[in-house]
């Protein structure tokens, strides 16, 4: 059984491993609902049949076996009170995106969250399973946990650690009695001396071996599961950033957070890290190292060449060497300018007069050029430079290098490796469910790689995926690129679609194009609009009505709200003849309200605000 398997079946509590509205369903697999209902009962299922394939199967039946399921009601009978969050849940990561992407976050009311609906969640099933698990089996039994039980009291770090270590220990299964918590805690030095494998094996009557085994099998849940983040914890951090992140252990003793003087900032980091706070982890750890770096540059006396450098160096991690100058105008020499990226940064290449330099993460140009890759690879040079310049205009950075010299520090940094005119190296994935990895499969389908951006649209429409952060998308992703001897083309990275296909994208977009239609009228307060939705206001926002509708206008535009109470920045305002600034109202109304190419959409202006009103 994989790890994200075991992470989700919190065996260290007594409470059913199955949530008892699912029970029901997972019998026709030919489970007995006792078996299941017992401790590592989901074990059993899990090696027999796989997790993953049994949920699947759950879900696409689900209707026919137990449609009260996907009422929600089963779940929000285990909700005692208004004052719980989702945050209070230990979720894992994945369940947290999955969530995320539908505003749901860890301060939305845990029992708004287990009333609704299920079956937007019908396309995540492990996601599903996870929630309802959490809200059924986790949340009744929480008082078992060893970590809510700290939550619960006057805490310390070293604390907080222990419980987390028992949760992991549980989880892996393993039967081990509470000495080897303590071996745990001196092997992350939370709180206790640091301990070598050989010195706790001597220790513990077992040999080395048999000590790292168990620390790897525990340290597999790291960052598959979201705590709940300790109050401690997050008062240890804000203690931390008071004292400048310089003086990690007095300023968590002085707080009266820790008891031991001791903790470190690796140490820190590393715990958050196993509360699955991945991504806030990281940024501590590069401010850390920032400090570092500025103490190093202060003993060194470069602490004014260090931010000149800062403030040269563009978004994408570049540098030219030459024309940087102190805030009086003083120039640096080359000689100068290298020093301080020694000082200011911990990798740093250079390549005739240009530098690329960051704290120890991937610069912006290095993860361009591995998500380009992460979809074709080997990869023509120009096409790559191609997309690393659209990242570079949407950060308005200065401009790259020479596409050579772009190259050669890319391969100096250990991203790409050069084959002529052709680039292959290091991958990376577009994030799951984003709207760029949704875009890249939707072009990954199309024949020749290449879509119209009105079809792409449409397709966008009936995921509900977000139409305004599209158009971004087409002009500044380097994954895609527009393409073509006609307008609206959109083909993939690597991708050299033939004009016929070219041109059967085009004639596809053309003959399902819908027009835009606009009645209105005048009222004494106002105006009414109805609007017959078209291809062209959907992708653009821009609405093209009678010159006489413009001419009554409101000079300083209208603002813009729904009938759902829901209001908007921006106003909708005249411009060339047209009325532009609707796309935040559009994309409301086809995630939120269903709306489609052809549909009728009512407005009201009165007083300066338009307001679209139910039909």
């Amino acid at each position: 059984m994989d790890s994200s398997v075991r992470g989700w079946l919190f065996q260290d509590h007594d409470a059913p491993l199955i949530p008892p509205s699912w029970l029901g369903l997972w019998q026709v697999w030919g489970f007995d609902a006792v078996e299941l209902a017992r401790p590592r009962g989901g074990a059993k299922l899990a090696k027999m049949v796989g997790l993953d394939r049994a949920v699947e199967g759950i879900c696409d039946a689900v209707g026919a076996f137990q449609p009260r399921f996907w009422s929600g009601a089963v779940c929000s009978e285990y909700v005692d009170d208004g004052s719980s969050l989702l945050g209070d849940l230990p979720l894992m990561s994945t369940t947290v995106d999955v969530l995320s992407k539908r505003h749901i976050g860890a301060g939305s009311d845990l029992a708004l969250v287990a009333a609704m609906s299920r079956e937007d969640l019908r396309e995540h099933p492990m996601a599903l399973l996870d929630l309802s698990m959490a809200l059924e089996s986790w949340w009744p039994n929480r008082e078992r946990s060893p970590l809510w039980q700290a939550l619960r009291e006057e805490s310390t770090l070293e604390d907080v650690a222990l419980a987390l270590i028992r949760e992991y220990i549980a989880a892996d299964g393993n039967r081990l009695d509470d000495a080897w918590v303590g071996y745990l805690q001196r092997r992350h030095s939370w709180g206790a001396p640091s301990a070598t494998l050989q010195a706790i094996a001597d220790e513990a009557g077992v040999t080395r071996e048999r000590i790292r085994q168990i620390e790897i099998r525990v340290g597999q849940f790291k960052g598959l599961r979201k705590w709940p983040l300790p109050d401690v914890v997050a008062d240890a951090l804000e203690a931390v950033q008071l004292a400048d992140f310089r003086d990690v252990r007095s300023a968590v003793v002085d707080a009266g957070l820790a008891t031991d003087d001791d903790w470190t900032p690796s140490e820190v980091v590393h715990l958050l890290e196993w509360f699955g706070y991945s991504a806030a982890a990281a940024a501590l750890e590069q401010r850390f190292d920032l400090v570092e770096l500025e103490s190093e540059a202060a003993r060194q006396g470069l602490v004014e060449h260090v931010k000149a450098v800062r403030t040269a160096r563009s978004a994408s991690g570049l540098l030219q060497l030459t024309g940087v100058h102190l805030v009086d105008g003083t120039p640096l020499t080359r000689e100068q300018v290298e020093s301080a990226l020694s000082a200011a940064y911990t990798r740093v290449f250079i390549v005739e007069g240009w530098a690329l330099a960051t704290i120890q993460r991937m610069s912006q140009l290095e993860t361009a050029a591995a998500k380009q890759l992460g979809i074709l690879s080997p990869l023509h040079a120009a096409e790559l430079y191609e997309g690393l310049d659209r990242v570079r205009r949407q950060r308005q950075a200065d401009p790259l290098p020479p596409v050579s010299v772009t190259l050669e520090l890319l391969r100096h940094a250990g991203a790409i490796t050069l084959q002529g005119e052709w680039v292959e190296g290091a991958t990376l994935p577009n994030e799951e469910d984003s709207l760029g990895s949704w875009l890249v499969a939707l072009l990954q389908g199309a024949d020749g790689f290449v879509l119209h951006k009105e079809v792409i649209n449409r397709a966008a429409i009936a995921d509900a995926r977000n139409l305004s952060s599209l158009g971004v998308y087409y002009l500044f992703n380097p994954c895609v690129r527009s393409t073509g001897h006609y307008a609206g083309l959109i083909r993939l990275v690597g991708a050299a679609p033939t004009p016929e296909q070219e041109a059967h994208a085009s004639a596809v977009a053309k003959v399902t194009r819908v027009p835009t239609d606009v009645n209105w009228r005048a009222t004494h307060d106002g105006m009414d609009l109805e609007v017959t939705v078209g291809s062209n206001l959907l992708g653009s926002g821009v609405l093209q009505p009678p010159k006489a509708l413009i001419d009554q206008w409101p000079a300083n535009g209208a603002a813009i709200a729904c009938w759902c109470h829901r209001e908007f920045k921006g106003r909708v305002s005249p411009s060339n003849g047209a009325l532009v600034g609707l796309s935040a109202l559009l994309v409301h109304h086809t995630l939120d309200h269903g709306l489609r190419e052809g549909n009728l959409l009512v407005l009201r202006l009165e007083d300066e605000m338009l307001r679209a009103v139910p039909q």
